[in-house]
């Protein structure tokens, strides 16, 4: 089974634990190993700096970010060709639904509302990683 990386950029550790991956560093193996520990990202900014070293198969972002915010980042994800295609699931506090069509708008393959179904952000995961 190819393990398939993802971002984690600004997200809590009860996020990672939804998706089944935790803070230790050590692999995890929900859906029979398909994933690997994700790469977590203080913000936007550390998200694109680490573009230059690695590639990753997924985002999951929060709209709310110090330097560079989760919008910021999806544009500049959606304007760069080699990350145009890369799925990008929204986890955040941000319930009204001017935040979601904001985020839809600027290239967000999917949204959720904190607190999220720890199941239904697993299934997207899994679904934009197959």
């Amino acid at each position: 089974v190819e393990m398939r990386r993802f971002w984690v950029v600004m997200m809590s550790v009860g996020v990672l634990g939804a998706v089944g991956c935790s803070n230790s560093g050590a692999e995890t193996t929900p859906y029979e190993g398909a994933l690997r520990q994700p790469n977590t990202c203080a913000d936007g900014l550390d998200a694109i700096q680490s573009l230059e070293e690695e590639r990753f198969d997924a985002v999951l972002a929060d709209l709310e970010m110090p330097r560079m915010n989760g919008l910021e980042l999806i544009r500049h994800l959606r304007a760069r060709a080699d990350t145009r295609d890369l799925p990008v699931i929204v986890v955040t506090s941000r319930s009204a639904e001017k935040h979601r069509v904001q985020a839809q708008s600027v290239g967000a393959n999917a949204y959720l509302t904190k607190p999220f179904d720890s199941v239904q952000l697993r299934e997207q995961l899994h679904g934009f990683l197959h």
